[in-house]
Order: C-alpha cells, then structure tokens, then sequence
C-alpha cells in the first residue's frame, strides 16, 4: 500500500485533530501509528508520551490495572490495619510507563499506598517513562517510584515484592510477520519478539520471581492469546499456581501467578 492510499480510521483522525494535526497533510506520514505522529497516547483515561522508542499503549493492557486493583484492595482488607499499608509494586518491562504509572494513579483513588519500581532492559525506554512520570506524578510522591535499568530482575536488589506486573515481548517470533505494518515497521522489535511460543522471556522472568515475590504475593503476566499457557509452558514449580484470565473480548490476555491456591485465585478477579 503506498502511502497515499492509506485509509485513516475514525478515531485516528480524531486523536490527530485533538492534537492540532491538519488533515490535509497525512500523506507524509505513510503507515505511522497516529501515536507516534502526535507523540502521545491514551491509556486508562491518563495521556502518556511515546514515541519509537516503547512499545504505544494498548487498550487490553488496561486490564492488568483492573486485576492489581482487586488485588491490592483485597491485601488491605485482609491486614485490618488502622495504618496506611504500604505495598511494593514492580512494573517489569515497563517501556514508556503507562502500567506502572497508571497503577500508582489509580490507587491513589482508592487510598492505596505502593512503592514502585519501574524497569526496562532498554536504557531509551526509561527516558521516555522519566518523562511521563515527571508530567503524571506529583512532585510530592515522585521519590516513591525508581526507574531502574535491569534485564528483567537481573539487576534489582534482594527484596520481595507484593505485586509483580510485567507486559513482557510476547508474540511468538513466526508471528510477527502477521503484524500489521505500522507495528512491523514502527515499533520496536525488542518489545515484541517472545521467542519461539512467546513465552521466552515470560519463562525467564517467573524463574527469577521466585526469589522477589512475597509468600502471599501475586504476579500478574501479560500474554498472547495464541501461547499455549500450562505449568510445564511456564515453567512453574509444583508450589506454584496460576490462573488464565481472558480479556473483554474474551480472549486469553492475563496470567495471575502465585503460591495461593487455585480458587483464592479466582476470588481476587471477582473482588
């Protein structure tokens, strides 16, 4: 398709008008994603910065942020604290930033405190999420969230965490030359390519998690709806469970992985 003959959808005219882009000059842009054209992009109702740099928002990723909420509230109901409970979120692979820094937004609303640690193996990405957390958060509440360079948790420090999120690269490699073009050729590869079943890097970040996860924590994956998800695909020990999640589509989209059983599992999506 060249690009004069690209058909721009509704909604991509409208999120270029909203940023002030004339209409009459697209051809230049080819098949540019709009979010790169006007370098920003919407997710869970906040407005992030991106460009070619990290991977753009998708909308199923919102749905991570709906089952960490559940999560995070149960945990404080639970403790019965007449204290503010503090709990310590990571973002793993976090790109420009919109999971980790929604989730801390979000709970905010809901008189949630978290610590986070937001992390990439790619050094441009966390220019990108440095700049969105200096334009989201409150100069107030900035010194409760660590940008860290890290090969999934290569580089964290000994501890143990709460809540462990990570939207790792998860499209089978065979796959990608199904993208569409302004994926394929726009965005980068590093945040895409999951290996031979997609699960490459998911594989290697929950054989870490086991030494940063709280007894009672909980991980919550990101993954294709294509990957065959089981405890030998996992990788998972026998003390380990985990629980497939779909998406408002309906298609499997979620993982939730910790050592409660299967069935407390299940409340926390029903919180």
């Amino acid at each position: 398709m060249s690009h004069s003959q690209r058909c721009w959808l509704a909604y991509e005219k409208n999120h270029l008008l909203k940023h002030g882009i004339n209409l009459n000059s697209l051809s230049q842009y080819g098949e540019m994603p709009v979010e790169y054209i006007t370098g920003k992009a919407d997710f869970y109702g906040h407005e992030f910065i991106v460009d070619e740099r990290v991977l753009i928002p998708r909308t199923e990723s919102e749905g991570l942020i709906g089952l960490a909420l559940n999560f995070l509230i149960a945990k404080k109901e639970e403790q019965r604290s007449t204290f503010q409970i503090k709990f310590k979120v990571a973002d793993v692979g976090t790109g420009c930033g919109n999971i980790g820094l929604t989730l801390f937004l979000e709970a905010i609303k809901k008189d949630l405190k978290i610590d986070l640690i937001a992390s990439d193996v790619s050094s441009d990405a966390l220019v990108v999420a440095t700049k969105n957390m200096t334009t989201l958060i409150r100069k107030t509440d900035q010194a409760r969230i660590k940008l860290l360079e890290s090969n999934l948790l290569s580089d964290f420090s000994k501890q143990k965490f709460d809540l462990l999120l990570a939207n790792l690269p998860y499209v089978p490699t065979d796959l990608l030359v199904e993208v569409d073009p302004s994926v394929k050729y726009f965005e980068p590869n590093l945040a895409l390519d999951g290996g031979e079943s997609g699960l490459n890097l998911i594989r290697t970040f929950l054989k870490q998690a086991q030494n940063f996860l709280a007894e009672q924590g909980l991980i919550i994956l990101e993954v294709d709806a294509r990957s065959p998800i089981s405890r030998d695909s996992l990788g998972l020990e026998s003390s380990w469970n985990y629980l497939v999640v779909n998406d408002e589509f309906d298609y499997q989209r979620y993982v939730m992985v910790g050592r409660q059983k299967v069935n407390e599992l299940e409340k926390m999506i029903r919180s």
